[in-house]
Formats: C-alpha cells, structure tokens, sequence
C-alpha cells in the first residue's frame, strides 16, 4: 500500500524485455529438451486413458453382464470423481510444482489397474472408478498448469498450445486403440 509508482512507469516482463519470434526449437531450448517431450508424453497418454475409459467403460460393463442403468451410473462416476480430484490435485500442484503430478500420476495407474480385477462387485468397480476418474482428470489439472511453471514466460502461451495439441493425439487415439484392443480380447466385433 506505501508504493507510489510514478505517471510515467514503464513496467516490463522481466525474463523477456522484447517480443521474440516464436519458432518450435524453443520448445527444446537448454534444459527444455528433456522436459518437452516428457511433458507432451504424460499429455498424450493421460488423455489416452481419460477418452479410452469415458468411451469404452460403459460398453465393457455390459458386456460383463452388469445391468445398463448401473453401468451408466458407474460410468459416470469417473467423470464424478474427476471434478473434485481435479481441486485436490490442483492444489498439490500449487504448493509442491510437477513432481505432485507425476506422483499422483503413478499413484493413478494402480487405481486403473483394480477396476480390471476378475470377479469385482460392482460396488467396488464403482470406488475404483470414482477413484481412478479423481486421478486421471486431476492430474490433466495438474498437467494443463505445469507450462505455466515450466517454460519461459516469452513462450509460456506457445508450449501450452503445442502440448494441448500432442495431448489431442492421444484423445483421438484412446478409443480407437482400445476399441480395437477391446474386439481382439473379448472377440467383440468393432463395426
């Protein structure tokens, strides 16, 4: 409150002083060229998983005999569990930077993994659904802020971009290889 800042202050982005062209080498610059790649793979293959479970865990609870209201209703509790992993791991993120993600990352894929058990009550694939869904879509949270903390604030915009766009292969990809994965186990026709 007891800043007097002059009429005339000029106020100026202190890693950048001048607006330099944006060309994708950037993206590997210096140290970057370890964490970009890293960074567009933990992009690409969460939203894998994210586009192959919203697509696919409805159809795969029917076809184990789970009754299609009920397979909805657990269906939906990933995007459920989601919506509140997404606050809890954004704030993780927050207080402790990208490494929170990579934790919650890997604490994630044991969830995913417990849905696939033989023999589950549905009442625990519905947990584990819930839980799985807290960690995919709160660690996307937790991936979309970490070019904000991680590139220079000259291309901060540029890298968000380029990794939202290699996430996108993986969305696309998600439903496609696991509807495919999906008809060679379980022999259940594609098309």
């Amino acid at each position: 409150p007891s800043l007097t800042v002059p009429a005339n202050a000029r106020f100026v982005v202190s890693s950048q002083a001048t607006r330099v062209p944006f060309r994708p080498g950037q993206l590997f610059a210096g140290g970057l060229a370890f964490i970009t790649p890293i960074l567009w793979v933990m992009f690409a293959i969460n939203l894998f998983v994210i586009y192959y479970t919203g697509g696919w865990t409805n159809i795969v609870l029917q076809g184990a005999g789970v009754p299609q209201t009920q397979a909805i209703l657990v269906s939906s509790l990933n995007q459920g569990g989601g919506v509140l992993g997404g606050l809890v791991i954004s704030y993780f993120v927050d207080r402790f930077g990208f490494l929170s993600v990579i934790f919650w990352g890997a604490l994630t894929a044991a969830t995913v993994w417990m849905i696939g058990i033989p023999g589950l009550q549905i009442g625990w694939i519905a947990l584990w659904v819930t839980i799985s869904g807290f960690g995919m879509q709160g660690v996307q949270y937790g991936l979309n802020a970490t070019p904000g903390m991680i590139y220079p604030t000259s291309i901060r915009a540029f890298a968000s971009g380029w990794a939202f766009g290699v996430a996108r292969l993986g969305a696309v990809a998600g439903p496609i290889i696991g509807g495919f994965l999906l008809a060679v186990v379980t022999y259940i026709p594609v098309f």
